[in-house]
Protein backbone atom coordinates (compact mmCIF):
# COMPACT_ATOMS: atom_id res chain seq x y z
CA UNK A 1 0.00 0.00 0.00
CA UNK A 2 1.26 3.64 -0.42
CA UNK A 3 1.05 6.72 1.29
CA UNK A 4 0.96 9.62 -1.15
CA UNK A 5 1.09 13.33 -0.25
CA UNK A 6 0.08 16.19 -2.45
CA UNK A 7 0.97 19.30 -1.41
CA UNK A 8 0.75 23.22 -3.13
CA UNK A 9 -0.05 26.29 -2.30
CA UNK A 10 -4.15 26.88 -1.92
CA UNK A 11 -5.60 27.25 -5.26
CA UNK A 12 -3.11 24.78 -6.72
CA UNK A 13 -5.86 21.93 -7.53
CA UNK A 14 -5.00 19.45 -4.54
CA UNK A 15 -8.73 18.88 -4.13
CA UNK A 16 -9.13 17.88 -7.90
CA UNK A 17 -5.82 15.73 -7.95
CA UNK A 18 -6.82 14.15 -4.76
CA UNK A 19 -10.43 13.25 -5.62
CA UNK A 20 -8.95 11.66 -8.98
CA UNK A 21 -6.19 10.06 -7.59
CA UNK A 22 -8.94 8.77 -4.98
CA UNK A 23 -11.43 7.03 -7.35
CA UNK A 24 -8.57 5.99 -9.57
CA UNK A 25 -6.44 3.92 -6.72
CA UNK A 26 -9.88 2.12 -5.56
CA UNK A 27 -10.64 1.25 -9.45
CA UNK A 28 -6.92 -0.41 -9.13
CA UNK A 29 -6.40 -1.48 -5.85
CA UNK A 30 -10.28 -3.05 -5.46
CA UNK A 31 -10.23 -1.15 -1.89
CA UNK A 32 -10.94 2.60 -1.36
CA UNK A 33 -7.98 4.88 0.06
CA UNK A 34 -8.41 6.50 3.15
CA UNK A 35 -8.14 10.24 2.49
CA UNK A 36 -7.80 12.59 5.34
CA UNK A 37 -6.66 15.75 6.43
CA UNK A 38 -3.48 16.86 7.65
CA UNK A 39 -4.48 16.79 11.10
CA UNK A 40 -5.63 14.21 13.68
CA UNK A 41 -7.42 16.38 16.26
CA UNK A 42 -6.51 13.62 18.77
CA UNK A 43 -4.62 15.77 21.59
CA UNK A 44 -6.58 18.55 22.18
CA UNK A 45 -3.94 20.79 23.84
CA UNK A 46 -2.17 20.73 20.59
CA UNK A 47 -5.79 21.02 18.73
CA UNK A 48 -6.45 24.41 20.72
CA UNK A 49 -2.44 25.70 19.74
CA UNK A 50 -2.70 24.66 16.19
CA UNK A 51 -6.27 26.84 16.17
CA UNK A 52 -5.78 29.69 17.79
CA UNK A 53 -2.44 30.61 16.42
CA UNK A 54 -3.24 30.03 12.90
CA UNK A 55 -6.37 32.58 13.35
CA UNK A 56 -4.65 34.31 15.35
CA UNK A 57 -6.64 34.45 18.29
CA UNK A 58 -4.09 33.66 21.08
CA UNK A 59 -0.28 34.41 20.73
CA UNK A 60 2.16 31.69 21.41
CA UNK A 61 5.70 31.34 21.82
CA UNK A 62 6.94 29.92 18.59
CA UNK A 63 8.24 26.35 20.26
CA UNK A 64 4.95 26.11 21.36
CA UNK A 65 3.32 26.63 17.63
CA UNK A 66 5.90 23.89 16.28
CA UNK A 67 5.35 21.54 19.46
CA UNK A 68 1.47 21.56 18.84
CA UNK A 69 2.29 20.57 15.19
CA UNK A 70 4.58 17.99 15.12
CA UNK A 71 2.75 16.23 18.02
CA UNK A 72 -0.13 16.19 16.08
CA UNK A 73 1.59 15.35 13.23
CA UNK A 74 3.23 12.44 14.82
CA UNK A 75 -0.29 10.96 16.03
CA UNK A 76 -2.03 11.94 12.45
CA UNK A 77 0.61 9.17 11.46
CA UNK A 78 1.15 6.90 14.34
CA UNK A 79 -2.63 6.35 14.96
CA UNK A 80 -4.09 7.22 11.67
CA UNK A 81 -2.04 6.52 8.22
CA UNK A 82 0.16 3.87 9.49
CA UNK A 83 -2.60 1.03 10.60
CA UNK A 84 -4.79 2.43 7.50
CA UNK A 85 -1.49 1.48 5.49
CA UNK A 86 -1.51 -2.24 6.31
CA UNK A 87 -4.87 -2.63 4.35
CA UNK A 88 -5.15 0.21 2.09
CA UNK A 89 -3.78 3.12 0.76
CA UNK A 90 -3.76 6.80 2.35
CA UNK A 91 -3.77 10.16 0.69
CA UNK A 92 -3.26 13.21 2.64
CA UNK A 93 -3.88 16.76 1.51
CA UNK A 94 -1.25 18.61 2.72
CA UNK A 95 1.37 17.33 4.66
CA UNK A 96 4.84 18.49 6.92
CA UNK A 97 5.56 20.78 3.86
CA UNK A 98 2.96 22.91 4.46
CA UNK A 99 3.53 23.75 8.39
CA UNK A 100 7.72 24.28 7.20
CA UNK A 101 5.87 27.05 4.56
CA UNK A 102 3.43 28.23 6.38
CA UNK A 103 5.48 28.78 9.70
CA UNK A 104 7.62 30.25 7.67
CA UNK A 105 5.81 33.17 6.50
CA UNK A 106 2.91 33.58 9.15
CA UNK A 107 4.69 33.31 12.38
CA UNK A 108 7.82 33.88 10.86
CA UNK A 109 9.68 30.73 11.99
CA UNK A 110 12.46 29.93 10.12
CA UNK A 111 12.04 26.62 7.99
CA UNK A 112 15.21 25.42 9.34
CA UNK A 113 13.63 25.11 12.63
CA UNK A 114 10.59 23.61 11.50
CA UNK A 115 12.67 21.15 9.14
CA UNK A 116 14.82 19.76 12.37
CA UNK A 117 12.21 19.46 14.82
CA UNK A 118 10.42 17.22 12.01
CA UNK A 119 13.42 15.34 11.56
CA UNK A 120 13.74 14.20 14.75
CA UNK A 121 10.34 13.47 15.07
CA UNK A 122 8.14 10.19 15.23
CA UNK A 123 6.31 11.65 11.48
CA UNK A 124 6.81 8.95 8.88
CA UNK A 125 7.81 9.95 5.42
CA UNK A 126 5.49 9.39 2.53
CA UNK A 127 6.09 7.13 -0.50
CA UNK A 128 5.25 9.49 -2.78
CA UNK A 129 4.97 12.96 -2.62
CA UNK A 130 3.25 14.92 -5.47
CA UNK A 131 4.10 18.81 -5.78
CA UNK A 132 1.35 20.57 -7.57
CA UNK A 133 3.26 23.65 -8.60
CA UNK A 134 1.04 26.18 -10.18
CA UNK A 135 1.41 30.13 -11.34
CA UNK A 136 0.34 32.29 -8.25
CA UNK A 137 -1.34 34.50 -10.40
CA UNK A 138 -3.63 31.62 -11.65
CA UNK A 139 -3.75 30.03 -7.90
CA UNK A 140 -5.09 32.94 -6.66
CA UNK A 141 -7.61 33.45 -9.28
CA UNK A 142 -9.08 30.42 -8.28
CA UNK A 143 -9.25 31.14 -4.54
CA UNK A 144 -11.00 34.21 -5.39
CA UNK A 145 -13.70 32.53 -7.75
CA UNK A 146 -14.55 29.53 -5.16
CA UNK A 147 -15.30 31.64 -2.12
CA UNK A 148 -14.73 35.48 -2.88
CA UNK A 149 -16.46 36.76 0.29
CA UNK A 150 -14.35 34.90 2.78
CA UNK A 151 -10.54 35.26 1.70
CA UNK A 152 -8.04 34.04 4.52
CA UNK A 153 -5.14 35.80 5.71
CA UNK A 154 -3.22 33.29 4.07
CA UNK A 155 -4.81 33.32 0.77
CA UNK A 156 -3.86 36.98 -0.15
CA UNK A 157 -2.34 37.93 -3.50
CA UNK A 158 1.22 38.91 -2.18
CA UNK A 159 1.64 35.95 0.37
CA UNK A 160 0.48 32.88 -2.50
CA UNK A 161 3.48 33.95 -4.64
CA UNK A 162 5.26 33.98 -1.21
CA UNK A 163 4.58 30.39 -0.42
CA UNK A 164 4.93 29.34 -3.97
CA UNK A 165 8.66 30.62 -3.76
CA UNK A 166 9.05 28.66 -0.35
CA UNK A 167 7.25 25.18 -1.83
CA UNK A 168 9.42 25.69 -4.57
CA UNK A 169 12.37 25.88 -2.13
CA UNK A 170 11.73 23.09 0.10
CA UNK A 171 10.16 20.33 -2.35
CA UNK A 172 13.45 20.55 -4.23
CA UNK A 173 15.19 18.69 -1.09
CA UNK A 174 12.71 16.03 -1.74
CA UNK A 175 14.51 12.60 -2.84
CA UNK A 176 13.86 12.81 -6.37
CA UNK A 177 12.63 9.13 -6.56
CA UNK A 178 9.81 9.83 -3.96
CA UNK A 179 8.78 13.23 -5.96
CA UNK A 180 6.53 13.93 -8.68
CA UNK A 181 6.01 17.42 -10.00
CA UNK A 182 2.66 18.42 -11.37
CA UNK A 183 2.21 21.54 -13.48
CA UNK A 184 -1.54 22.81 -12.98
CA UNK A 185 -1.71 25.96 -15.47
CA UNK A 186 -3.62 24.52 -18.26
CA UNK A 187 -7.00 22.15 -18.85
CA UNK A 188 -8.21 19.16 -16.50
CA UNK A 189 -7.04 17.11 -19.22
CA UNK A 190 -3.48 18.15 -19.33
CA UNK A 191 -3.37 17.32 -15.48
CA UNK A 192 -5.50 14.28 -15.82
CA UNK A 193 -2.70 13.21 -18.40
CA UNK A 194 -0.17 13.89 -16.24
CA UNK A 195 -1.53 12.14 -13.33
CA UNK A 196 -1.70 9.09 -15.50
CA UNK A 197 1.59 9.49 -16.74
CA UNK A 198 3.61 10.27 -13.86
CA UNK A 199 2.09 9.08 -10.90
CA UNK A 200 -0.75 5.80 -11.75
CA UNK A 201 2.35 4.20 -14.03
CA UNK A 202 4.41 3.99 -10.66
CA UNK A 203 1.51 2.24 -8.76
CA UNK A 204 1.01 -1.09 -9.13
CA UNK A 205 -0.84 -4.11 -6.77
Amino acid sequence: MKFIAIEGTDGSGKTTIRQYLFNKLSELSGTRPLATIPFSWLDPQSSCTIVNSKYGWEKYDENDIINAYVHDKELLYQKIIKPHLEYRDVIVDRYYVSDIVFHSIINNISMSKTIDKYKSSQVGEPDIWIYVKTDPELAYERIVKRNPNNIHKWEKRDLIKRFHERFNEVMSTIPPEKLIVLENNGSQFDLVEQLNNKVLNLITY
